[in-house]
């Protein structure tokens, strides 16, 4: 599925069409017309549509109990901790 945008060109394209997810994390609109649901990473907090038969690897986080959007965010390292993380070396 091609969503094009006027004067923006192709700006989401899709290898087939996206699938309607359970406890969707968010929604992309265009024209005032939901055309996908998104999940969020646990981990880099990443939104993702998912479409079925892409071959993209997704994951899902057993100590977060949520979807990973890539192996690169297979090691379990949370969101949150990672801005405490930020916040105590800025306050160093």
């Amino acid at each position: 599925m091609d969503i094009f945008v006027p004067n923006l060109g192709p700006a989401l394209i899709l290898p087939g069409e996206p699938q309607a997810v359970r406890n969707p994390s968010g929604f992309v609109f265009v024209n005032g017309r939901q055309v996908a649901d998104t999940l969020q990473c646990v981990h880099c907090q990443a939104h993702f549509v998912v479409v079925k038969g892409s071959g993209r690897k997704r994951g899902w986080c057993l100590n977060c109990n949520g979807p990973t959007c890539s192996p690169i965010c297979s090691e379990c390292y949370p969101a949150e901790k990672q801005m405490q993380d930020e916040e105590r070396r800025a306050s160093s």
